[in-house]
């Protein structure tokens, strides 16, 4: 008896998953409404916004809004192409496993004080853009949650191109972000989430069309570990008011390489060890360690380091 109701129970969630998996639909944008707005029914193929169950398909060269006036959107799955953007004090939540697809030319952009909700886990297959353009109180934020671990893929960036206020990398529950050797994190960008950095982080916006400069990274609250790459450069900068900073908040550790540039300015305020290569170079390249502070890496040990 044990046994039958055993192989009952899987046999009634494989006919659950099913039955979800069934009810799942693609929803292709068209921009055919009236506006380029996600909750018009006539701006998708077949004709209603997405539902959490649903995957959401934008097309190249297609521009979708999460207008500021209406609801908050949602879908399991998001494939961009083209450009969506999440207006201020929107939030477009993204409910399932492998749920982000960015393609090489797409751009998610994340207004004011707006957040683009993950808490499905699994890839975020990032060859586009994810910009945070936002002011406001708050800036823009990608929120990982449910306590789950998040791995990019591809050659696309998390770009903070607002360098007033940060595009914040934000974990609600012991979420584990993993940057993939072929992504980066640039701009002004505060990470809070933990992260295995095996791709770039460095301040620098070579991205955003108008010159951008003064940006700066802060990690922050969870351990920073990995074997990718922590740079602080400025390819814009040139006048004596011009830097970008990464301000070290919390451990970093790990085996990558370390390189403070062309009017880069390294705040280090916690432990900072990496079995890497050091770099030092260019006009006004900076290092400032608070006292009693760990600073190694490669060859180079200090407990303060002169200006």
């Amino acid at each position: 008896m044990k046994v039958f109701l055993t192989v009952l129970g899987i046999a009634l969630i494989g006919f659950a998953g099913a039955v979800t998996s069934a009810m799942a639909e693609e929803v292709t944008f068209t921009d055919g409404g009236q506006d380029n707005h996600w909750h018009t029914s006539a701006n998708w193929n077949p004709a209603h916004p997405p539902t959490d169950e649903d995957k959401a398909i934008i097309p190249q060269n297609l521009t979708c809004l999460i207008y500021t006036g209406g609801q908050d959107a949602e879908a399991k799955w998001v494939d961009l192409a083209g450009t969506l953007t999440i207006g201020n004090n929107k939030k477009l939540t993204i409910g399932g496993r492998d749920g982000l697809t960015v393609q090489a030319g797409g751009v998610l952009r994340i207004g004011s004080d707006s957040n683009l909700f993950l808490d499905g886990g699994g890839v975020i297959s990032l060859d586009g853009r994810i910009d945070g353009v936002g002011a406001g109180n708050h800036g823009s934020t990608v929120s990982f949650q449910y306590s789950h671990t998040y791995i990019t893929t591809g050659n696309g960036v998390f770009l903070g191109s607002n360098s007033v206020k940060p595009l914040r990398l934000f974990s609600g529950k012991a979420d584990t972000l993993v940057l993939g050797p072929g992504n980066a994190i640039h701009g002004t960008v505060d990470i809070t989430v933990a992260l295995i950095n095996r791709g770039v982080v460095d301040p620098n916006d070579v991205i955003s069309d108008e010159e951008n400069i003064n940006n700066t990274i802060r990690l922050l609250c969870e351990t920073k570990i990995g074997d990718g790459d922590w740079q602080v450069t400025c390819t814009d900068c040139d006048e004596n008011d011009e830097w970008n900073t990464m301000e070290v908040l919390t451990s970093v550790v790990g085996t990558g390489d370390l390189v403070v540039g062309h009017h880069g300015v390294l705040k280090v305020k916690r432990l900072f060890s990496l079995h890497g290569q050091f770099e030092m170079s260019g006009t006004k390249a900076k290092i400032e360690v608070d006292k009693n502070v760990l600073f190694d890496v490669d060859r180079f040990s200090s407990l303060s380091c002169p200006q």
